[in-house]
């Protein structure tokens, strides 16, 4: 089962009566805050009346209503942000309900890739099998006018063979994935290390497609493909500990991707190695100036 970011799904979404909606940020509004801040932009005075109280309001369940979130994915239409429908789609995956695979479908091969996105983690949470062919057949639709644009973008794609291997059909999806990690999309790591990942006693990787595509990551020219995959192949005992060094000390040394500098550390740590990082003994120079120049 995959661990979905998604904050604030709407499942406890009540506070005081009224819905709570998380901003990228992180914070929240209630419904008159983001009514008066949101609901703007190039729409009709008749549009800008839209209050967000009018929106089914949702018990706060542990399974959201289905029924109320149709209603309220038919609200947000007439809504400037798509945040709030993206949430809404993930939502509806959640719920296991038979009746949310149409309106996915729908959002799904809207042209919009947000939707799409949402939409195929959604059918993914769902569980239906008739979401297989509907999956497989976006991936192929780079000359479709609507979708050609959207299937373009590595993080729908990321989401659809996430969402086939919900469904068991690895083949196709490890074959995106491997596409992902050629092309250098670092996420792309995590449906391997998510899917494979024996986390009772010593940590393996199960499947054996999943190995092989770890050690070809390796071999990625993307820095922070390589080191990700050097880091999970070390610690689930893929590889050797003097390859995974290698990669580690190559990658400190050549490039200044902070991200896969901090994993090439990691590597060297759990290798019980000193870590020397030029970058971080300047770092300290710097602030010991700092300190110098402040008692002065």
């Amino acid at each position: 089962m995959r661990y979905r970011v998604i904050v604030g799904i709407i499942l406890s979404g009540l506070l005081s009566g009224g819905i709570v909606l998380a901003n990228v940020e992180g914070t929240t509004k209630t419904k008159d805050e983001t009514t008066k801040e949101e609901i703007k932009g190039e729409q009709s005075k008749e549009q800008n009346s839209v209050k967000i109280k009018e929106i089914p309001q949702m018990k706060p369940e542990t399974t959201p209503n289905v029924d109320s979130l149709l209603q309220w994915l038919e609200k947000t239409k007439m809504h400037p942000s798509n945040l709030m429908r993206w949430k809404v789609l993930c939502a509806l995956g959640q719920t296991k309900d038979p009746r949310a695979y149409e309106p996915l479908v729908k959002y799904f091969w809207s042209g919009d890739s947000n939707d799409t996105e949402a939409a195929a983690i959604g059918l993914g949470s769902l569980g239906d099998k008739r979401a297989t062919e509907e999956l497989k057949k976006v991936l192929n639709a780079r000359e479709d006018k609507k979708m050609k644009e959207v299937i373009k973008e590595q993080r729908v794609r990321y989401e659809v063979a996430n969402s086939l291997l919900d469904l068991d059909e690895t083949e196709v999806s490890y074959a995106e994935i491997e596409k992902l990690l050629k092309e250098g999309y670092a996420r792309a790591l995590w449906s391997l290390i998510e899917q494979n990942l024996e986390t009772t006693g010593k940590r393996t990787i199960k499947d054996k497609h999943a190995k092989e595509l770890m050690l070809k990551a390796m071999k990625s020219s993307d820095d922070e493909v390589r080191v990700g995959a050097a880091y999970f192949a070390l610690e689930t005992g893929i590889c050797e500990k003097k390859e995974a060094r290698k990669i580690a000390n190559d990658i400190l040394k050549t490039t200044t991707n902070e991200r896969a500098r901090d994993k090439a550390k990691g590597i060297l740590e759990k290798l019980g190695d000193k870590v020397e990082d030029e970058t971080d003994e300047m770092m300290r120079k710097i602030l010991e100036d700092e300190k110098k120049n402040e008692k002065k």
